[in-house]
């Protein structure tokens, strides 16, 4: 097979290839699911060794299904022998080629010492880490075990060029993996998903809110996740309601994908599931590699449309015509967020998009896939200090603690923390594109911060999905009437004047709310986006019929 790199794919080789050129510089790529990492990987490779024929170069990933797969599509690329070393792919230990797809269990404590069935490694002039985000920071661990015995110095200096490769460049407790302190030094190429997809390179998500509702606020933790079991025992009760929406939303689709806490939870949704009439299997780490092969070829092959699966599907499983992934687990890390996400994003003939359902409050958590929430718990080495903090979406003033509900210089209102599935991020879905949302009813209020005792206009709508009415939330946009700014006076104007406002705009929140009668032009439908950040909602354009708007009282 031949492998021809897309435009994005050359313009990620050609980032990176540039940062390779720095001393000491490690690059990191960011590539979205579906988005070629092996064939960037296979590229770099074939670039690397037309320049440098005598130097030797080592592909790393985690587990034997990447090591085959990589060193399949480097071999066609680079058009020369690639070996293996990867005790799970028939026991091979190439050592002799100048290209070698390793896993990181069976080459660390490899590169001057052997044994009978591992030969010795020896030095290599490239490191290319698949899954990149999977080196932790811990020196003891077989990665940096190995960076250290190929010569690597903390801080970067010396040893091979390190290149890393992931869709998702953090890691749960310590956020981005690369910059100030960090193996990798730099993100040389953060490719977009949102490009992928208006490419047609990627399957667009189609996300609804599960109706089903679960409570996660006294689910237990463990070193930073939510516990395993907990979480089984926390959804159990609503397993059965979320089989029957799976089923009702699922139509005409025909691949699922199930991410699950557990092996019981595994078993226990499918089973659900087979009682609807729907063929279901579980897939999880306890059953024998050739039985999980088998399920997966039987999954692929179309024998069954639902597996359930339990951290066995995040990585390296590539089956294009999957059109749902169900989230029945909430988690607390972006990077197995998005990697759930991810694996219904490729593209194949037999799916328009992939519905995404979300039972574990995943989306409000993390934000859109494209553009999701990194927390670093951690910097370098040392927890943060004091309370966390936040900016006001609307003046931009900061700090704010982040316990605060209303913004001390503008009085914004910030939403109230819920710990149900019922939320705004829910509702949004799983891009940062702008949606369109119907209007159910418009109040404007009199809005006074108690913080500066300064006025605004208040105009809350409450919004629901156009396809599921009974979807519903609520969101707010101040209006300064008395602010000094052009931008706020402009956008006063406007919001004004559109719906049926006469002149003089008034100069103040108050005089606005005497006259809120004149306005009479009722939005039916509203755009909602996320601010650039993708932390905050903001209204966008809006479109009208003739209904007067509601006026309450002050807040």
């Amino acid at each position: 097979m031949e492998f021809i790199p897309y435009e994005h794919q050359k313009k990620a080789l050609n980032d990176l290839w540039e940062a390779m050129q720095r001393e000491n510089v490690n690059p990191c790529c960011c590539v979205p699911t579906g988005g070629g990492k092996t064939i960037i990987a296979g590229y770099l490779a074939s670039a690397y060794r037309k320049l440098f024929p005598e130097k030797r170069i080592v592909i790393l990933a985690h587990v034997g299904e990447l090591v085959k797969q990589n060193q399949e599509t480097v071999e066609a690329i680079c058009n020369e022998p690639v070996g293996i070393y990867c005790s799970s792919v028939q026991g091979r230990k190439d050592v002799d080629q100048h290209i070698i797809c390793a896993s990181i269990q069976s080459i660390f404590k490899r590169t001057t010492i052997g044994s009978k069935t591992s030969p010795k490694c020896g030095q290599f002039d490239l490191i290319i880490v698949d899954e990149a985000h999977r080196i932790p920071d811990d020196s003891e661990t077989m990665y940096r075990t190995f960076l250290h015995e190929q010569g690597w110095l903390e801080g970067g200096v010396g040893g091979p060029k390190i290149v890393g490769l992931s869709a998702t460049p953090y890691r749960l407790g310590t956020g981005k993996i690369y910059g100030l302190g960090r193996l990798f030094t730099e993100l040389a190429h953060n490719m977009s998903v949102l490009e992928l997809i208006d490419k047609g390179i990627l399957c667009a998500p189609v996300s609804q809110r599960g109706a089903v509702k679960t409570n996660f606020s006294k689910t237990k933790t463990n070193r930073g996740e939510f516990d395993a079991n907990s979480i089984a025992e926390t959804m159990h009760p609503n397993l059965p309601f979320i089989a029957k929406e799976i089923v009702e939303k699922a139509g005409e689709r025909k691949k699922w994908i199930l991410f699950t806490a557990n092996i019981k939870q595994a078993e226990d949704i499918a089973q659900l599931l087979r009682n609807q009439n729907v063929s279901a299997e579980t897939i999880h780490s306890k059953m024998p590699k050739k039985d999980r092969d088998q399920v997966i070829a039987d999954f692929r092959n179309g024998k069954f449309k639902a597996l359930a699966n339990v951290n066995c599907l995040t990585e390296g499983f590539d089956v294009k015509d999957i059109d749902l992934v169900a989230l029945v687990r909430p988690t607390k890390s972006t990077s197995l967020y998005v990697q759930m996400v991810g694996r219904g994003l490729r593209t194949h003939p037999n799916k328009e998009d992939v519905l995404i359902l979300d039972f574990g409050q995943n989306v409000s958590r993390h934000g859109p896939i494209d553009l999701p929430f990194v927390r670093a718990e951690q910097e370098e080495g040392k927890k943060k200090k004091g309370a966390p903090m936040k900016a006001c979406p609307e003046c931009g003033f900061n700090p704010i603690p982040i316990s605060k509900l209303i913004c001390p210089e503008c009085g914004h209102a910030f939403p109230k923390p819920q710990s149900k599935l019922q939320t705004k991020a829910s509702l949004l879905g799983v891009l940062s594109k702008p949606m369109w949302f119907q209007v159910v009813s418009v109040t404007c209020t009199d809005y006074r911060s108690i913080y500066t005792g300064k006025y605004s206009l208040r105009a809350t709508y409450t919004i629901c999905d156009p396809d599921d009415p009974s979807t519903k939330m609520d969101v707010s946009e101040f209006l300064p009437f008395n602010h000094a700014s052009d931008y706020a006076k402009k956008k006063c104007a406007n919001f004004w004047t559109m719906r049926g406002g006469q002149f003089p705009i008034p100069d103040n929140p108050k005089r606005a709310m005497d006259r809120i009668g004149e306005l009479t032009e009722k939005p039916v439908m509203v755009q909602i986006k996320r601010s650039q950040n993708g932390k905050h909602i903001e209204v966008g354009k809006v479109k009208f019929k003739a209904q007067p708007i509601e006026q309450k009282e002050v807040a």
